[in-house]
């Protein structure tokens, strides 16, 4: 058990992998509370994880900036080159 969450450490490896189905299952069997309470238990892990996330500034808004201008400079390239050859 993770003490700070009172999750088990697979359920927290389920959630950390986007398998928050298969998480809110395992806290089902682990802690043997119903589908409402385990729901709840995942969700209020997955918040207080993505709050902790922004305030050590792991914002992911500067990485999707970053893709959009790679992607625009990208696209930019190929029908430069296109523009080139036809």
């Amino acid at each position: 058990m993770n003490n700070a969450t009172d999750l088990p450490d697979d359920v927290i490896a389920e959630i950390n992998a986007n398998r928050k189905v298969l998480a809110i299952k395992l806290a089902r069997m682990r802690l043997g509370v119903d589908l409402k309470a385990a729901k709840a238990l995942v969700e209020s892990y997955e918040e207080s994880k993505s709050l902790s996330m922004t305030e050590h500034g792991a914002d992911e808004s500067g990485s999707s900036i970053g893709r959009t201008i790679l992607l625009t400079v990208g696209v930019g390239l190929i029908y430069g080159i296109y523009r080139f050859i036809t």
